[in-house]
């Protein structure tokens, strides 16, 4: 299992990456969401013609259509957190989203039936403790960023339900007959949501496109292909828990590139998380059964 374990840190510290990218970018946010889906999906289309290959003709059309919703899913979390951004306080906002292995056990009840052990509860609990230790204090109850708030929470559901929808696909015959659909079915939705919603031109100079390149490569291809991967092998709530450490590798991204210093309570946060996350780790690692 310790591979699986260590690619879901590597797909956990690619997707953090993604803040640095969209900070930077002057691109108008639904397009960027819009062509980082695209690019992902591009990327990976030779994976996706060749494992198409190995599927009998008959099947290609029902596999394909298990990654319209999860499509729809990753793409309206991608969108509703951008709009929540901007209108709530990023503290508001970074505390809703991050507040996912909360809501993740009851919706893994309604819809796969999947139950969270007492030690993931525990590893959870641990974890949420540090986000709140870091976000609570400067969470704003004005009633001015309720909207935003409620943007970001159907963010968060909306991140749920796309990683419930990564596991209960798992048995499909090879990855790379979901990821590339997906990625395009959300590129699809974010495109048209830009077309109606946003006017501007984006900037094509070579640093710009350099970014959208990258957003597309490390978050997307490598990011959250490689967390749809781990859902094959490793609970649904660990993955939850576990994307909590975008928090810690965000920052770094953060304090090297753009000059952000964390706050005095960010490093007492990051240790209970990581506490939580390791306990979540080793206890999965200890209840599933040996590999065959």
């Amino acid at each position: 299992m310790t591979r699986h374990y260590l690619l879901l840190l590597f797909a956990v510290i690619n997707c953090s990456t993604a803040v640095i990218f969209i900070k930077a970018s002057e691109w108008p946010p639904l397009l960027l969401a819009s062509t980082r889906s695209f690019l992902g999906a591009l990327i990976l289309l030779p994976l996706f013609v060749g494992a198409l290959q190995k599927l009998p003709r008959q099947d290609w059309k029902p596999a394909l259509q298990r990654s319209v919703m999860p499509g729809v899913l990753f793409a309206g979390h991608m969108m509703l957190w951008i709009v929540a951004a901007r209108k709530t306080p990023a503290a508001n906002g970074v505390l809703i989203v991050n507040l996912a292995p909360l809501a993740m056990p009851l919706m893994l009840h309604l819809t796969i039936k999947e139950r969270v052990t007492r030690n993931e509860w525990i590893s959870t609990l641990v974890a949420i403790a540090g986000v709140l230790l870091v976000g609570a204090g400067d969470f704003n109850m004005n009633p001015e960023y309720l909207p935003g708030d409620l943007l970001a929470l159907a963010s968060m559901l909306g991140l749920c339900g796309y990683l419930i929808a990564g596991r209960r696909n798992r048995e499909l015959p090879s990855l790379w007959l979901y990821m590339p659909p997906l990625y395009l079915v959300s590129g699809l939705v974010c495109l048209l949501c830009a077309l109606l919603f946003e006017r501007i031109m984006p900037p094509l100079d070579g640093h710009q496109i350099g970014l959208v390149l990258c957003l597309g490569i490390f978050p997307t291809a490598l990011g959250h292909s490689g967390l749809n991967r781990a859902l094959r092998h490793v609970g649904s709530q660990l993955v939850s828990l576990s994307n909590l450490g975008q928090v810690f590798f965000a920052s770094i991204w953060a304090y090297l590139f753009l000059a952000e210093v964390p706050s005095r309570a960010f490093w007492p946060s990051v240790v209970i998380i990581a506490l939580g996350i390791c306990y979540g780790v080793w206890s999965d690692s200890r209840e599933r059964p040996p590999a065959t």
